[in-house]
This record gives structure tokens, C-alpha cells and sequence, in this order.
């Protein structure tokens, strides 16, 4: 029995279809983000207290800490040629901690007693910004100063330090994975059942200061913005200080801890590959010269 001419076509139209469809699946397979399954390369010793994680070397330091070290580097070459009005010095324990507190996509490590004491659950700011910003504008026009970097500058970025900012392709792609995993650590099963019993914790030990506790401990830390910080008070102080204690007594900075390095120890095998690159390797040696000088530099 042979078929009709309008059968023959109708299975013709869905071979193609059906080989359309295997195609198209073939593309969004060779397409779909590859899973993670490479360590991150050059991870540091996991450290609770230090909160070193598994992206450090790629993430660096900040953009604020290069910079200000470079400008440590030019003055012995700017008094050279005789420019001796250096800039107001900035707080290096500032410019080297974890990120820089800035913004909600900066990941932070989870409130510390150090931090508590000293700006308590507010944003970490530094005293001595305003000063040095108001100095650079001052001076961002100054022939003199421009004359002297002339020479300057090609002495001091033509080391392996390179120019500031080298690897931004590297510590952006660091800092979007460290997002990621920050995310789904706070989603963790652990992490959320640390943080319930945090809140029972730090509901028991400052009732006072404990209305509306977030579900998350992390919710109660504020980024900067550009208007002045309220000053801290001793209540706030002592509320935070309360706020660590429950994090540790609860299980919850050793279960976030656990959590996120889970989340950023392992990386697709493209981000393996970056992170070893050329690039990467610069970015984790500029942020340990930098970290010396700052750290060597300090009052």
C-alpha cells in the first residue's frame, strides 16, 4: 500500500520538525552553564577568626588600597623632584578589610568585636578619607605635581606591580562568584537553623534593642552611604557586642563559614583557568605587596 502525496508530506514536515527539535536541544545543552567541578586554585588555610575563603587570592585588595599604596611608592621620586606636599595618610586597617563595607553587593564577613566596638552594627568609615579627597581635589589640577608624576609614574608601574587595577576582569568575576555563594550559603539548611537560634539568643541577651530582628544576622550590618554616619552610641555598642556573642554561642559564623567556603571552593573549569591566568597570578601578587607596604606603613 503506498501512501498519498498529502501523507508523504505531512510525515516529511514532522522529520523535519522532530530534527529541528533535536537541534535545538542540542544547542541549549551545548549552551547550559557548566556545572562547577575544578577547585578554586591557590586557596589560602581555612581560618574562622581571619575569615579567609577560597576566592581571596583572586578577589585582592581594594581599589582604594592599591591606589593609596602606589602613592606611598611615588614619594621618595616625587621629593626627587621636589614635591614634598604629600597627601594626608588613610587608615590602612580600613583599606584592607574585606571589601570596604560599601554597598550591598560588597561581601562582608559577618559582624566581629573588633567592628562592634568601634562602629557597632553602622557602616565602617574612615576618618581620614575626607581629608585626603579634599587634599586630591586640591591639588588634581596642579602643574607641578602633574610635571613630577610625569617622571614618576613610569618608574613605579613599570615593576611587577604593574598599573593599579590590572586584573579588574579577574577581581570582578572573583567577587560575582563570592555573591553567589554568599547567597546560597545564607540559604543553607545549617546557616538558617544557626540564625533561629541566634535570634532566641540575642532576643534573651539585649530584649531591649531586639525588636524586629531580621532573619539573618547579616541584615543588621549597614552599608555606607554618602551622607555623615550617626556616631555610635554605648548602647549600640553593647547591642553588637551581644550580636557577636549570639553568632558565636549560636553555631551561626562557623555554619556560615562552612557554608559559603563550600560555595566557593569549587568553580566551573573556565573560572579555574582564569583564575590561574597570568592575570590572576598578578592580582594575588599585587595584594600581598600591597598589604606589606600598607601594613609596614602603618602609624
Amino acid at each position: 500500500m503506498t501512501s498519498s502525496p498529502r501523507t508523504a508530506a505531512a510525515v516529511g514536515r514532522r522529520a523535519v520538525a522532530l530534527a529541528v527539535a533535536v537541534g535545538l536541544v542540542g544547542v541549549a545543552v551545548a549552551n547550559w552553564p557548566a556545572a562547577p567541578s575544578t577547585p578554586v586554585p591557590h586557596q589560602p588555610q581555612r581560618d574562622v577568626a581571619a575569615w579567609s575563603m577560597p576566592l581571596d587570592a583572586a578577589v585582592g585588595v581594594t581599589p582604594d588600597a592599591e591606589s593609596w599604596a602606589e602613592d606611598l611608592r611615588l614619594r621618595p621620586c616625587l621629593a626627587e623632584q621636589g614635591w614634598t606636599a604629600t597627601a594626608p595618610d588613610r587608615d590602612p586597617t580600613i583599606l584592607l578589610a574585606a571589601d570596604t563595607w560599601r554597598d550591598d553587593s560588597a561581601v562582608v564577613p559577618p559582624l566581629d568585636a573588633e567592628r562592634a566596638e568601634r562602629f557597632g552594627h553602622g557602616p565602617v568609615t574612615d576618618d581620614s578619607e575626607v581629608a585626603w579627597s579634599t587634599w586630591a581635589r586640591q591639588h588634581n589640577a596642579d602643574a607641578e605635581l602633574g610635571r613630577a608624576l610625569d617622571s614618576c609614574l613610569p618608574e613605579v608601574r613599570g615593576t611587577s606591580w604593574g598599573t593599579p587595577f590590572d586584573g579588574q576582569d579577574v577581581q570582578s568575576r572573583a567577587r560575582e562568584l563570592r555573591l553567589v555563594a554568599r547567597r546560597d550559603a545564607l540559604a543553607d539548611g545549617d546557616v538558617v537553623a544557626a540564625a533561629e537560634r541566634w535570634r532566641a539568643c540575642l532576643t534573651e541577651a539585649a530584649p531591649a534593642s531586639s525588636d524586629d530582628l531580621p532573619d539573618d544576622p547579616m541584615e543588621l550590618l549597614t552599608p555606607a552611604v554618602d551622607s555623615v554616619p550617626v556616631p555610635v552610641t554605648d548602647a549600640g555598642r553593647q547591642f553588637a557586642s551581644a550580636d557577636v556573642g549570639c553568632q558565636v554561642s549560636s553555631g551561626y559564623r562557623s555554619a556560615l563559614y562552612d557554608a559559603q567556603w563550600h560555595e566557593e571552593a569549587v568553580v566551573t573549569s573556565d573560572d579555574a583557568a582564569l583564575f590561574s591566568s597570568p592575570r590572576a597570578e598578578r592580582v594575588a601578587r599585587t595584594a600581598d605587596a600591597v598589604r606589606s607596604l600598607l601594613l609596614e606603613a602603618r602609624p
